[in-house]
């Protein structure tokens, strides 16, 4: 359903998804299905629940085994630096968890991430009122350590 042309199935099955996706079999079966790519095309849909769905989902899969470096290799770090852009709140707390969990303990991914230029975007999101404040803080001085 995630590889659909139409949007609805999208949305339904990446909601379902994410329901269940902080077991870890899930996130093994999710890997096995050879689905990150879509997850990862899907984060440069124009459907914001699209984008915040597929970055919780990174972000559940990027946690366990090497899994931060197939979303690295896979290009996943440059679509979800674009989304620190976005104005929609859910999308960016998931994009912001889901780039901590592909760059912690990596100096490499934590570079990567930089290079893209992630570092404005999250020292403009700091004048932020909200949640995210604390998150995109958190982010800059991870990075900013580097």
């Amino acid at each position: 359903m995630l590889r659909s042309q139409h949007k609805t199935l999208q949305c339904v099955a990446a909601a379902v998804l994410c329901n269940i996706s902080n077991h870890q079999l899930v996130c093994h079966s999710i890997v096995q299905a050879k689905i990150i790519p879509e997850l990862i095309e899907l984060l440069m849909s124009p459907e914001p629940e699209l984008q915040s769905r597929c970055s919780l989902l990174l972000y559940d899969i990027g946690q366990i085994d090497d899994n931060a470096a197939v979303i690295v290799r896979l290009g996943g770090i440059s679509p979800m630096v674009k989304l620190l852009s976005s104005k929609i709140e859910d999308v960016l707390v998931n994009v912001i968890k889901c780039l901590m969990a592909i760059y912690k303990e990596n100096p490499d991914h934590q570079t990567l991430v930089a290079q893209e230029g992630a570092i404005p975007l999250l020292v403009e999101m700091l004048s932020m009122t909200s949640g995210n404040l604390f998150l995109a803080f958190f982010l800059v001085l991870n990075l900013l350590k580097r």
